[in-house]
């Protein structure tokens, strides 16, 4: 209560004291005492000067108005006086009323704004836990783990997400060190670390660590931290928003295997080897790499299909391991893996490459199919012989290309008269290339006999070109390499096709034309064939195309399909080379071949070797036994030709019987 409340109380009781104090009894005592004092000493005073009985009267009548007047007076100013103190009342009363007025307005109006702030209250308090409310409803229905913590690691809230994905109730974890419990043991330093960061930073975002879940799972998490200061304990704490990365590192994974690792074998692929070699250039790392290539592996692929190929691939794959460590081999594809190591020791070098022959060499088995595997290797170092990544990958080429080309089965260490050949390649490249395109080839003929008559039976067509100076079958191999030999196939078809229609028509003769696996491969040479045969108004009849084992095993089903409409043509069907690679009966039984041609190594050693003799017999009699007729190539002696007679070999054909002849020296011959 304020002083002006007080003095209103007051007033007040003051005011009714006084009221009490002005009865009228204090007035009519105050007359009745003077009334008998009058009395009393007035009749005396009137006894002593009245001397007869009229003056006695007369001052009786003067006592009793004199009495009257002075009592008049007297009452007169004591009601006067009340008056006034009645009123000097009334208008104080009257002013401590307005006052009171005042006042009484002063607190409905408080009221009323004592009342308003309340109702602000009760709202600001309705609104503040609605906040709560919401702020409770984040909290726990929030997909992300929340967890608030001290400092010190106890954990002193958590929330209905956390305990879902980590499988802790409230009681595991609330009071405890998170540390303890969440951390796998070689991730304890973890605690440490954020701690630090977060009293030198205040907040850490995007920190990752493994989480471990109460039933043992571990999960990948990331989480935002930051400090906040909470002025009701007067404590700093830190709240952690945590994402469960699990499934996202696991799908990373996964892509990154599937980008940079080779799904069959397991092994890091070209990608990652690319990667890897960079970095190790960066870091001035010197290392060895060793290229390696299956030898034929191709042959196992297309005769017992690409599954069982796999299979050995798998296979040769694990074999490596016994030897080089995962991270260090690399599937560069098909059938090439390739391995860096970080030593240049050319004695350790040599070790590795003896090991690596020795694992290669043991026999591969698989159901019914035996494989003998070998494998060429090209080795280049870093850094004395290329100082980056393309270099290095052309030396390595360079390197297995010539472990390929002198033999395969071999290791070559890079030099730098390879770039020389690889030169030498592409110049012979563009002189063929220049051949093509200025008809610098021609062609020749070797005339086939038969033996028992000695007459012209059929005529090889080869291909010859003054303008290279290397060997014709040098000359095929790089043309196969390089793609050219189709080119070259369709040239050579062509021309024996005209030469057949303006030149050989008339003879009863048969003509021989080499077709490569490119052209078997073509898948529009059947289309070709049939337009040119149309075109020069030729008698397929008349008409041989010699196939090599080689050029059918790279699809044997495509292989069979296109000698099938080559026969459907009109076209005869030679096997070539017979004996040499992958010889298999089973051509000879599924394949409509008409002549069989007994290649060359072969006859080179009848007349010294029985077995070379029983082998060349044996093919002679099964190809009769089939329907074929046989053709010995190669025939330089007298007592060659002599054993096959005897074995009853149908044809022949080599130096001996006549060398590849000029066309006007063939015409002569025939005629």
């Amino acid at each position: 209560m304020d002083k002006k409340d007080y003095d209103i109380s007051n007033l007040a009781i003051s005011e009714a004291d006084t009221i009490k104090e002005k009865s009228p009894w204090k007035t009519i005592v105050i007359y009745m005492i003077l009334g008998f004092l009058w009395i009393l000493f007035s009749d005396r005073f009137v006894d002593i000067f009245a001397d007869s009985h009229e003056t006695y009267k007369l001052m009786q009548s003067y006592k009793g108005v004199f009495y009257v007047v002075v009592t008049a007076v007297i009452l007169f100013y004591l009601i006067k006086y009340d008056y006034s103190k009645i009123m000097k009342l009334t208008n104080d009363v009257s002013e401590k009323n307005e006052e009171l007025v005042s006042f009484s307005e002063e607190l409905i109006a408080m009221d009323e704004d004592l009342q308003q702030k309340i109702e602000s209250l009760n709202t600001a308090m309705k609104s503040i836990n609605e906040q709560k409310q919401f702020t409770d409803d984040i909290f726990q229905n929030s997909n992300t783990c929340i967890v608030t913590w001290g400092l010190d690691g106890e954990v002193l809230d958590i929330n209905n997400h956390f305990t879902e994905l980590m499988g802790y109730d409230r009681q595991d974890i609330i009071g405890k060190k998170w540390y303890e419990i969440l951390l796998p043991e070689e991730q304890k330093y973890k605690y440490y670390e954020l701690t630090s960061k977060l009293e030198s930073d205040r907040k850490v975002q995007n920190y990752e660590n493994k989480a471990l879940a109460k039933d043992g799972r571990i999960f990948d998490m990331l989480w935002n931290n930051a400090m906040i200061y909470n002025p009701q304990d007067d404590l700093t704490i830190v709240v952690s928003f945590g994402i469960d990365l699990t499934m996202q590192k696991q799908n990373e994974r996964r892509i990154y295997e599937l980008a940079y690792n080779d799904k069959l074998t397991g092994f890091k692929n070209l990608i990652a080897f690319e990667n890897d070699i960079n970095s190790k250039i960066n870091k001035k790392t010197s290392f060895t790499l060793y290229y390696l290539d299956m030898d034929n592996f191709k042959h196992l692929n297309e005769i017992h299909g690409h599954k069982c190929g796999d299979m050995f691939l798998k296979d040769y794959a694990s074999r490596l391991l016994t030897i080089f460590d995962r991270t260090n081999v690399y599937r560069w594809c098909g059938d090439e893996f390739v391995i860096i190591e970080e030593d240049t020791n050319d004695i350790n070098i040599t070790k590795r490459i003896d090991e690596i022959a020795l694992l290669t060499k043991n026999i591969w088995k698989y159901k019914n199919v035996e494989y003998y595997p070998s494998v060429s290797i090209g080795i280049t170092k870093f850094p004395e012989d290329a100082e980056n990544l393309e270099g290095l990958k052309k030396n390595m080429d360079m390197a297995l290309y010539k472990a390929k080309s002198s033999g395969k089965s071999l290791a070559v260490a890079y030099h730098s008269d390879f770039q020389k050949d690889i030169e030498k390649k592409l110049d012979l490249e563009n002189t063929i290339t220049q051949a093509l395109i200025n008809e610098s080839f021609r062609l020749v003929f070797q005339p086939i006999y038969s033996i028992k008559t000695g007459k012209i039976i059929s005529i090889e067509a080869l291909i010859r070109c003054k303008s290279l100076n290397i060997n014709i079958g040098e000359m095929i191999n790089i043309a196969e390499e390089s793609g050219q030999i189709l080119q070259i196939d369709r040239w050579v078809v062509k021309k024996a096709f005209e030469i057949m229609k303006n030149e050989l028509d008339k003879y009863d003769i048969l003509l021989s034309i080499n077709l490569s696996a490119k052209s078997i491969a073509s898948p529009d040479l059947i289309d070709y064939l049939s337009n040119i045969t149309k075109e020069y108004n030729i008698n397929p009849i008349k008409i041989e195309f010699e196939l090599t084992e080689h050029s059918l095993i790279f699809d044997i089903d495509w292989s069979k399909e296109v000698i099938g409409k080559l026969k459907h043509l009109g076209f005869g069907i030679a096997l070539d080379d017979f004996g040499t690679r992958y010889s298999s009966l089973n051509y000879l039984s599924t394949i409509p071949f008409d002549s069989l041609k007994i290649d060359k190594s072969y006859i080179d050693k009848i007349v010294d070797t029985d077995k070379s003799r029983v082998i060349v017999e044996q093919i002679i009699d099964l190809s009769h036994n089939l329907g074929l007729t046989t053709v010995a190539e190669g025939i330089e002696e007298n007592e060659q030709l002599d054993i096959l007679k005897k074995l009853d070999c149908d044809y022949g054909q080599g130096y001996l019987l006549d060398k590849p002849l000029e066309l006007e020296d063939l015409i002569i011959k025939i005629n």
